[in-house]
């Protein structure tokens, strides 16, 4: 690469990264004898022990049936509109202690039938994002999540009633406290209000979809924007919150902080960790090899996922059993395609099958080996921690964050084995993207706070906002640039899980570099918590620290700076 055109390849480099993601004590300064960034990464530079211990259960059952090969219409409507009503008939009847057997077993039919319908919706939205110009597609896909949000909705409200019963002891020890306290709340069980308002946000985010693939000009995406925040603020007053900013931090990312912990600790990001960020940005720019993770690449999906195996080996048996599970099903599409939706990058669970498939619309350079790996990641989690009850909470996105992002830095040393010509780019360029990943999840999350809460918000107070927010945490920012950033439509409030996570990872990432199986111990133990596990509370439970006490992020920076070689600026 010229070194005439450095400057113009960073300002790109920076601009794109931001597209890429789409009882704690104190560590201990890395070792003296580790200076940064080497010219390969491989195993053949280290002397370490495999580590064998196993975190996950073995009990799980997977099914070797190819992706294409999964029917699209699992969902028997028959089956379980029957159980529905004989459930319906038992609670509406006076009480029979025969029938309390009989409820029970209708309650899984109806669970499996609802996992099932959920997973038709995981294999319908597969389909669609493959080819968004398929009307039929996308017709199906919508389709099947209405019935399956509907379905969801009415078998919510029948639950509530058990508890109204006889039957509501016998109920209760069958499904767990924490179903029963959901389903005596009833607190998800929508008012036709708050479908009506549901449906036209999803009607609004599928719009969104539609104007990116037809690379529509940003004004129209900014109305489109504008349109979301009121009504995505008008959901969540229906839902007894001031603003959506308090609903999606409480309810669609179930978070133990709030958005005030994370504006606490704002001034020292930009104080201390974006030095950090421009000092190793200047030596990976010196250094220069960084740019090749920007080379032009056309490798199938086969071939990068076939060489993820070079890399995962290291770190743990169990992530080379899940990819072999995955390749031997083909459960990703990450080929190159005129059809595909541009920037869509996700893992999908797959209930029924306790598994997922991986969906990547490459961006034609190296760096997509880096997008595999983390997207491998979170199918990992979804291998060894099956939903098998549509009713228990989700992952919470902070902690699913961690399971990329960590394993990313996890990996650091053997990117070499990963691709042998271009290893020590895709090394430099896993730190600076996750560097980045902080900046920008603090960027984009406060510029969404300031969209959500300014009082009769315009595309001029829009603009404004965006630059302001960019500028002050010191990333690049054009007029049209964060309006392709899909999770600011599809899911606002997502995107400070890329921050928080990457915390995390990168202290995972630094208790490695003191002992390589120490960190993979930790990373290991936050992935194989339950789902619904809290983020901070996750973070005890592995003994990493909690940054949102003052600081926290200022040391790690400090450590990150020596162990990388650099100086902040």
């Amino acid at each position: 690469m010229m070194r005439k055109n450095k400057k113009q390849l960073l300002c790109v480099l920076c601009a794109l990264s931001l597209f890429l993601f789409s009882s704690c004590k104190i560590l201990s300064p890395f070792p003296k004898t580790w200076k940064g960034p080497t010219t390969e990464h491989s195993s053949s530079q280290t002397d370490r022990e495999p580590y064998t211990k196993r975190h996950y259960s073995g009990d799980i059952e997977h099914f070797d049936i190819p992706l294409e090969e999964r029917p699209r219409d699992s969902f028997d409507k028959r089956a379980f509109l029957v159980a529905f009503f004989e459930l319906k008939d038992i609670i509406q009847s006076a009480y029979d202690e025969a029938n309390e057997a009989k409820l029970l077993a209708l309650y899984e039919k109806i669970k499996s039938g609802l996992l099932n319908l959920k997973t038709d919706v995981s294999l319908a939205k597969y389909d669609y994002y493959l080819d968004v110009t398929n009307q039929e597609n996308a017709g199906f896909y919508a389709d099947k999540e209405e019935l399956y949000n509907s379905y969801f909705a009415k078998s919510l409200s029948l639950f509530k009633t058990v508890f109204s019963t006889e039957y509501a002891d016998a109920f209760r020890s069958h499904v767990g406290d924490w179903c029963a306290d959901t389903f005596a709340a009833g607190s998800r069980i929508l008012s036709e209000d708050q479908k009506a308002l549901k449906n036209k946000i999803n009607e609004l985010k599928q719009e969104y979809d539609t104007l990116i693939f037809q690379s529509t000009d940003s004004a129209a995406l900014k109305e489109l924007y504008l349109e979301l925040v009121n009504a995505n603020n008008e959901y969540a007053r229906l839902c007894g919150y001031n603003s959506y900013v308090d609903y999606a931090y409480a309810e669609v990312f179930a978070r133990d902080y709030t958005a005030e912990n994370i504006q606490v600790i704002e001034d020292e990001i930009i104080d201390e960790f974006l030095p950090l960020y421009t000092a190793y940005t200047a030596y990976i720019t010196d250094n220069g090899s960084v740019f090749d993770a920007y080379q032009e690449n056309h490798d199938s999906g086969e071939e990068m996922f076939t060489r993820l195996k070079n890399c995962i080996k290291h770190i743990s048996p169990e992530l080379k059993e899940s990819l072999d599970h995955l390749l031997q099903n083909i459960l990703y599409d990450a080929d190159e395609s005129d059809t595909k939706l541009f920037n869509s990058c996700f893992t999908q669970e797959i209930y029924s099958y306790n598994d997922a498939y991986i969906f990547i619309s490459p961006n034609h350079t190296v760096s997509d080996y880096i997008t595999v790996l983390h997207e491998f990641g979170h199918y990992n989690r979804a291998y060894y921690t099956a939903t098998s009850n549509p009713f228990r909470p989700k992952g919470t996105d902070d902690i699913e964050e961690i399971m990329s992002q960590g394993l990313q830095l996890l990996c650091y040393d053997y990117y070499g084995d990963y691709h042998e010509k271009y290893g020590s780019a895709l090394a430099a360029q896993t730190i600076f993207q996750k560097m980045t990943a902080i900046l920008d999840g603090f960027a984009v999350n406060e510029a969404e706070y300031r969209s959500y809460t300014t009082p009769d918000l315009t595309i001029e107070k829009l603009d404004a906002i965006w630059a302001e927010t960019f500028e002050k945490y010191g990333r690049p920012f054009e007029d049209t640039s964060w309006t392709q950033i899909s999770q600011v439509f599809q899911k606002p409030f997502y995107y400070i899980s890329y921050a928080t996570s990457g915390l995390a990872s990168f202290e995972i990432f630094a208790e490695s570099r003191k002992d390589f199986n120490i960190g993979i111990e930790k990373y290991m133990t936050i992935t194989s918590l339950p789902k619904g596990t809290k983020f901070i509370e996750a973070l005890n439970i592995a003994e990493l620290q909690n940054f949102f006490e003052k600081g926290v992020i200022s040391e790690l920076s400090d450590i990150l700076a020596d162990a990388l070689g650099v100086q902040k600026k």
